[in-house]
This record gives C-alpha cells, structure tokens and sequence, in this order.
C-alpha cells in the first residue's frame, strides 16, 4: 500500500507499514554535480507528476568496504529519508538525525540509523538526512578558486536540509516549530557548530549532540595548507579542471590528506588533530567565529541542549581492529615514558602535566604488575577521550548554563558489547536495535539492553518533545548548572551523579 503527499516541490509517494509511513530519497536540493559543484546547495525545483520515494538514496561520495558498508554511492546525494506515524494534520515533534563518519564516511540509510523504532514507540517524525562528505563536503577551496567555490558545504546541505523540512514537514504530520536535531560523531561536531551559526535560526528547537566536539574546525590558513598538500594527488591534466573530473578521482587526495596532522580549532598552543583532517572552516558568513569561542562569549539561546558521550570512546579506536589486529597490539608493552611520548604527541608541551594528572587515577600502579600496559594504555585512552570528546562536552554545558540557557549532560556507561562504553555504543540504544548484529556487536544485546534501550529512548523523545529529558522511569534529570554539575548516568545502573572527572577536568582548564 502507498501513501502520496504534496510538498511545495511536488508530490511523493511512500510506503506504508503496519503503524507507519516511510518515505526514503525525497531530494531537498539540487544534485550538487557540474557546475554546481563546490557550490552551496540550490533548491530543489518543482517536479510533474508523482515522485516515488520507495528506495534509499545512494550516499555521499567515499571509500565503501566491509567496514563502511553504505550501499551505491553518487555525487547526487542530497536527499533525505522520512518516518512518519501519519501524513495527518496532527503536528508532531520532528527529530532530525545528521549521520557520524569522520566527516569522510556514512550515510541517512545506513540501517542502525532506522528511524522506525522512534518513531512507533514516540509518536514522532524522524528524518535522516544525506550531505556532501570529505574533499567534496568539506574541502576548503577559497583561496585557490575564489568566488567560483563556496566552503563549509556540508553544513550549507544540513542547513539547507532543516529549510526543506520546515517548508514541508507539517504535510507529514510534523511540527515545524518543534524540530530537534541530534547526531553523534561528526554529525554531533556539525549540529554543535551549526547552533552557533546565524543562518540556522528559527529551524532548531533542541538539539542532542552525542559525542562530538564543536572545535572541530580549522582555521582557513590551516585548511589551505592541507589542500596545497593534497591537490597534486589528483594528477590534473592540461585540460581538465575540479569541475569536470570523475568526483571518485577526489578519493585518492582525500586519503592523503586524512594521513596529514593539522592543527585544530583556534588555540595559541599546538593542538593536533589526527585522522580528521576534513572539517569544517570558520570565518564565513555561516561559522564566523570558532563555534566553541561562541559558546563561551554569548552561548547559544533559544535552543534546548542535551549533550554528553560515552565513557570510553577512544577504547573504540584501541581495539578496532587494524590489519589484523587492534591498536592496543601496538602497545603491548607500554611504559610510562611511552605514555609520556603518546600524551607529547598529542599535547605539546604539556606530557610532564598530564602523566602526573592521569597517573594520580590509578593506584598502587606497579610495573611489575599484572596488566601493567593494559592500565597505561587505558589511561592514554581516558585521556584522549577527555581531549577529543568529554571536555569539549562539558565547554559547552558549562556555557551554556553561565548564560542560563537549559542545558542537559549525560554519560553513557553500558560497556557489555566488544568495545566497552565506546565511542559510538549508545547508536543501538537510542535506535532501538540492540539484537541486531551490529546493535549486538556494541551493546551484548539481550534483555537488560533492550531495558536500556527503551529507557533512553523515552528520555530522547521527551527531550523531543518537551526540551527536557526527564521521563517516569528515570525521574528527576536537573539541568546542568555551574553550581550543580548533574550529569545524568545511563548504563547497567541509571541516575544523578555530581562533578564527574573533576580531576581531569582541572587539568583541562586551561587548555580546552
């Protein structure tokens, strides 16, 4: 059975379920391809006749494989994926959901980020949404090509995304005025910059910014630097030129530059970024400022915040396996002046420091012990997760707060899957596929994560809904304030804890 809506463009046909309605590749923008690459978004024109929308939408260009499975992939990959309990007149809250990967991978129809689950158990609209990625979404191009490209296109395809769906989103049965973005990863660093942008409001209500951090940006010097490095990879020929080459030919150099240090965010003091080099640049009319200087300045208001990660993250990055093995093979046998070179490499200047702060966690740490490398290495993770992911998440708390803004934070502790509470774990828990292969890879699956599940759920729908967290089954959830740090644990046991790694966090104070 089928379902057709009118949208201002046109009219989509969908798929109905047995207690919903999907619509999968609506488009909200032009494809992005010849001229119009390297461009910001244009609007999707009006289309004759009745458009299906009974089939995924291929993904952003990138490198697919076993461990990036996303289907077909196309330059033409501005569309969104919809949820809806009923294209009725009823306006419900709309969660929109802006897909991780390193700025370089991943997709809207990737299936742990169904929306059916939120959907049946909230009363809720989901939308999942596909922007530019890597060299072609987040590329900075301006001081080579001038005004013949545009940057921070990734963020212009999600800002644009948020347009279409305010147009539209009430012939779905949603609420225009009541959209919340989430995201994790990537998507969360984006969603956390974009609040800062003036271009986004009156679009967001709340927003869930999982594990992501908003200086997660370049300055355009160093951004520039990275494409001069990189651009000789694509082998341009006499004749040719960006606009009309194969968009798979951008690969090659994209690669190059993930191998490339830079130097993250706006700080006096070295701050190297690894692996992530594609991100968004401040100082155009969309991020003028570093989003976390905005923060910190004026914070952002009018918005609902709730924001927190894992209590692990980097444990993912440790034991993903890395030909053949995982990275903690590499450090075996780790000792403290290994450490030390680890926390230098990461923070120049600053290793004396943070072995002291770091070693102060574990005691009666000796080297002849049992596990003696395992528990370094535990605290090399610890310390990049605060770096990369807990410290900037409590900046913008602690922000918001001191403008009164209501922010909420929480700490995800489940660490039943393979990885421990890492980075990405809590994804089958807020979608509600904890048995599914992946979902059991992350999270053991099974009865008490399934229980977990639907606690954290409910939480993310009510925040939907209300712009506070707090539901009958976990009680009371406070907002976060700079004279009560509440932070919300969710994990084999839920509730209220106080002042979290305030250790590691005064030794951050300065720096992040």
């Amino acid at each position: 059975m089928d379902e057709t809506v009118s949208t201002v463009q046109g009219e989509v046909r969908g798929l109905v379920q047995a207690d919903f309605t999907q619509f999968r590749g609506i488009p909200y923008a032009k494809p992005p391809i010849g001229s119009r690459r390297f461009r910001k978004p244009q609007a999707m024109g009006a289309w004759k006749g009745i458009r299906d929308a009974k089939r995924f939408p291929a993904s952003s260009i990138q490198d697919v494989g076993p461990m990036n499975p996303v289907g077909n992939v196309s330059e033409d990959c501005l569309y969104l994926n919809l949820w809806t309990p009923a294209a009725d007149s009823k306006k419900r809250p709309v969660m929109v959901w802006v897909h991780g990967g390193s700025f370089v991978s991943g997709s809207a129809s990737m299936p742990q980020y169904s929306g059916e689950s939120l959907c049946r158990r909230g009363d809720v609209l989901v939308v999942n949404i596909n922007y530019r990625l890597g060299i072609l979404g987040f590329g900075f191009l301006k001081e080579e090509y001038g005004d013949r490209v545009d940057m921070n296109l990734g963020l212009w395809d999600q800002l644009a995304a948020l347009e279409w769906i305010h147009e539209n989103i009430v012939q779905f049965g949603g609420d225009p005025d009541n959209v919340t973005l989430f995201g994790e990863s990537a998507g969360a660093a984006c969603i956390a910059a974009l609040l800062t942008s003036p271009k986004i409001k009156g679009l967001v209500k709340n927003a869930i910014i999982q594990s992501g951090s908003p200086d997660y940006v370049l300055q355009a010097q160093e951004a520039e630097r990275l494409r001069a490095l990189c651009w000789p990879l694509l082998e341009l020929k006499e004749n040719e030129d960006i606009w009309n080459i194969p968009a798979e030919r951008f690969l090659k150099a994209q690669r190059f530059c993930l191998k490339q240090l830079v130097q993250r965010g706006d700080y006096d003091a070295s701050m190297p970024l690894f692996g992530m080099s594609l991100v968004p640049v401040f100082g155009d009319d969309l991020l003028p400022v570093p989003p976390l200087e905005y923060y910190a300045e004026k914070g952002v208001d009018g918005v609902n915040i709730l924001i927190g990660t894992m209590a692990d993250e980097w444990a993912l990055f440790l034991k993903v396996p890395q030909g053949g093995g995982g990275s903690a093979e590499k450090y075996k046998n780790l000792d403290k002046a290994g450490l030390k070179k680890l926390f230098e490499r990461s923070l120049p200047g600053r290793s004396e420091e943070a072995l002291f702060y770091y070693l102060e966690k574990q005691q009666n740490l000796d080297e002849a012990s049992e596990g003696y490398s395992e528990r370094l290495l535990d605290l090399y993770g610890d310390f990049e997760s605060d770096k990369a992911f807990g410290v900037p998440s409590v900046r913008i708390a602690e922000y918001q707060s001191g403008f009164h803004h209501a922010v909420f934070h929480y700490l995800c502790t489940w660490d039943k899957g393979s990885f421990g509470a890492a980075h990405a774990a809590e994804l089958p828990l807020i979608f509600g596929d904890v048995d599914s292969g992946i979902g059991r890879i992350f999270t053991g699956g099974g009865e008490e994560a399934a229980q977990l599940s639907v606690l954290m759920q409910d939480a993310w729908i009510a925040f939907a809904r209300t712009g506070r967290p707090a539901t009958p089954a976990l009680g009371s959830w406070p907002a976060y304030e700079s004279n009560q740090r509440v932070t919300m644990e969710l994990g084999a046991r839920c509730g209220l804890r106080e002042n979290l790694r305030a250790q590691e966090h005064f030794f951050w104070e300065n720096i992040i």
